[in-house]
C-alpha cells in the first residue's frame, strides 16, 4: 500500500514531532534566518488540510514543505558560516522565486531550490518488458528486476524519478534566466529530496555526470532514451546550476537519513544496474 495511503498513520503525533524536531528550532533562529515564520506558517497551512482532508489528497503538500523545512534546518546546521537563510527572497525585477537565499561570511551568496521527487506507487511492468524488447538501455547495461519483488513499482519510480530530474533541472534553469539581473552569477543548488526507495542517490548521480559533461555515462541506463527525449523536443540546457544536493528522507521519519550537498558520480562505470 502506498505510504501516502496510511490512513491509519498518527500524523497529528507526527506533526507534533516535526514541530519539536524542526520547526522550534528554526524559529529560534531567527536572528539568522528573519522570515522564517513564513516557511512555518506555510507547513502549518499545509498540516492543517492534512487533517482535515486526509492523507490521500494532502499528503504530497504536506511532504513538499516538510523537506524544504529540513533542507533549511541542515542549511544552517551544516554550512559553516551561513550568516543569514532567507526564504523565498523577492528579487526587484522578477516575479519567480527560488526557496532560499544564503549569506555567507565567507563565500558570498548561494541559492538553494528544493524539489521532492516522490512517484506515486504504480505498476510498470509491461512498460519495463517493452523497454527490454525494444532495446531502449545502451549496450553493457542490464536493469534487472523480478515482477514479484515490485519490479513494476520499482521500474515507475526509476523512470518517474530521472524524468521529474531533467523537468525540475529545466525549471530551475528558467528560473535562472528569468531572474539574471538579481542572480547574476551568483551559485545556484539543486536540492532534491526522495525517500530513499522509489529512487536513489545513484539514480540522480547519472543524471548530474550527464548534467555537469553533455555526455552520458556508457552505464547511465537511461540515455538512450533521454537523448532520444531531447533531440525530439530541440531541448537546449545552459548548464547554469552550479551543484546539485540529495536528502534521503523516508516519508515517516522526520529528518533525513542521507545529506549530500555535492553530488558527483563515481569515477569508475558500473558494468550492470541490479535492482531486487
Amino acid at each position: 500500500m502506498p505510504s501516502e495511503d496510511k490512513e491509519w498513520f498518527d500524523f497529528a503525533g507526527f506533526i507534533q514531532e516535526v514541530e519539536k524536531e524542526i520547526c522550534a528550532k528554526l524559529l529560534a533562529e531567527r536572528g539568522r534566518f528573519p522570515s522564517v515564520e513564513r516557511l512555518v506558517n506555510r507547513f502549518r497551512e499545509s498540516s492543517t488540510k492534512l487533517l482535515s482532508e486526509g492523507p490521500r489528497k494532502k499528503f504530497r503538500g504536506f511532504q513538499e514543505n516538510h523537506n524544504e523545512l529540513s533542507v533549511a534546518l541542515c542549511i544552517l546546521r551544516d554550512k559553516e558560516g551561513c550568516s543569514k537563510l532567507e526564504y523565498e527572497p523577492p528579487f526587484s525585477r522578477c516575479a519567480k522565486r527560488i526557496d532560499f537565499k544564503a549569506t555567507f561570511t565567507e563565500g558570498g551568496v548561494t541559492f538553494f531550490d528544493v524539489k521532492t521527487i516522490n512517484p506515486v506507487s504504480q505498476d510498470d511492468w509491461t512498460k519495463y518488458e517493452d523497454a527490454i524488447a525494444r532495446g531502449l538501455f545502451p549496450p553493457r547495461v542490464e536493469v534487472h528486476l523480478e515482477k514479484e519483488w515490485l519490479g513494476g513499482e520499482l521500474w515507475h519510480g526509476m523512470t518517474a524519478a530521472r524524468s521529474k530530474m531533467f523537468e525540475y533541472a529545466i525549471e530551475v534553469e528558467e528560473k535562472i534566466s528569468s531572474c539574471a539581473a538579481d542572480i547574476g552569477s551568483l551559485p545556484v543548488v539543486l536540492a532534491f529530496c526522495g525517500d530513499g526507495f522509489k529512487w536513489h542517490i545513484d539514480d540522480l548521480e547519472d543524471f548530474v555526470d550527464f548534467y555537469r559533461t553533455e555526455r552520458y555515462r556508457y552505464d547511465d541506463p537511461f540515455s538512450k532514451m533521454e537523448a532520444h527525449h531531447i533531440s525530439e523536443k530541440s531541448i537546449s540546457l545552459t548548464r547554469r546550476i552550479s551543484h546539485f544536493a540529495y536528502f534521503g528522507r523516508p516519508n515517516f521519519e522526520i529528518l533525513p537519513k542521507a545529506v549530500c550537498w555535492e553530488v558527483r558520480g563515481p569515477k569508475w562505470g558500473r558494468q550492470s544496474r541490479i535492482r531486487a
